[in-house]
């Protein structure tokens, strides 16, 4: 609870929060989240089309499709190879050879045995963790977690002094973001 007062009162940018109550909202012209959708609503559709905002929104929405499209598409892929991947070995296996010859290409099939640690969440996790800290070996195998660092720091979950030194670590700087949401249909 204290955290979230600190973060309040550190706070110097007030988001817009949009809820369901912004629908009653006497002055969405006013609003950030609010105030383009009520700049272009009355504009005819040649003016709509060519405003600047409603432009960049469009062309975003159209490569996003794209990329989201061309992800599927690659993910479909993918698998298929891994299924081919899969036959391959297996008739390698059979066959007793470790290359298989097509028209313009080679496939060339390997075996080793690898280990495998248990993933996190996993079964045994915590024991092998538990266990490289016993031994020494946990900070080697281990890598920084920045995201949850700049949260603990934001938050001030961490002793003031501690704090301080962190802060001497980081640089201020500013970030984007830009989501593309679908608009909901108006119940009017």
């Amino acid at each position: 609870m204290i955290s979230l007062i600190k973060r309040i009162e550190k706070d110097k940018r007030f988001e817009p929060n949009e809820s369901r109550f912004c629908n009653w909202c006497a002055f969405p012209e006013y609003c950030p989240a609010k105030k383009h959708d009520m700049k272009v609503e009355s504009l005819p559709v040649n003016e709509y089309l060519k405003e600047t905002g409603v432009s960049l929104v469009n062309q975003y929405a159209a490569i996003a499709a794209k990329i989201k499209e061309s992800k599927e598409k690659q993910d479909a892929l993918e698998e298929e190879l891994e299924q081919i991947k899969e036959a391959a070995v297996e008739y390698a296996r059979k066959e007793g050879i470790t290359s298989i010859t097509g028209s313009d290409h080679l496939l060339k099939v390997s075996e080793e045995q690898v280990l495998q640690f248990p993933r996190a969440k996993e079964e045994r996790r915590d024991e092998l963790e538990s266990y490289l800290r016993k031994v020494g070996l946990w900070p080697d195998v281990t890598t920084l977690n920045l995201s949850k660092l700049e949260k603990m720091v934001q938050e001030e979950t961490v002793e003031s002094e501690t704090l301080e030194r962190l802060r001497k670590f980081a640089e201020e700087s500013t970030k984007h973001s830009v989501r593309l949401v679908k608009k909901r249909e108006s119940k009017e």
